[in-house]
């Protein structure tokens, strides 16, 4: 029954998903283990809020999709670098108001998008 649904998921156009090699998910759910946690032990000792979402998503990105063009270091430490800059600009030169962090997330978009 199960063998029939693929053969028609695959006759509609929709390819079946392999699974993961079992080193590949230890070494995902180690690294992203690892760094978060890293994160958090960093923001507890600096009182500082270290993990957000942008973190989270890189993590996944880079750990659970390595080969994803989007993992690349490049693109993650670049990518964060640039989005942290223009954040702290925004919110210097016009407050932390909801406009000037939806300022901080449209500019971060277009200038990654620019500067590929």
């Amino acid at each position: 029954m199960a063998w029939r649904r693929v053969q028609e998921q695959c006759i509609r156009g929709r390819a079946f998903q392999p699974r993961f090699k079992t080193h590949d998910v230890m070494a995902s759910w180690l690294g992203g283990l690892l760094a978060i946690s890293a994160l958090c032990l960093i923001s507890s000792w600096s009182h500082y809020a270290l993990v957000v979402a942008p973190f989270g998503a890189s993590t996944v990105l880079l750990f659970g999709h390595p080969s994803s063009p989007l993992a690349q270091p490049r693109n993650i430490v670049l990518g964060n670098t640039m989005a942290a800059a223009v954040s702290v600009v925004c919110v210097a030169t016009l407050g932390s108001t909801t406009w000037a962090m939806g300022l901080a997330v449209g500019l971060t978009i277009a200038l990654g998008q620019l500067l590929r």
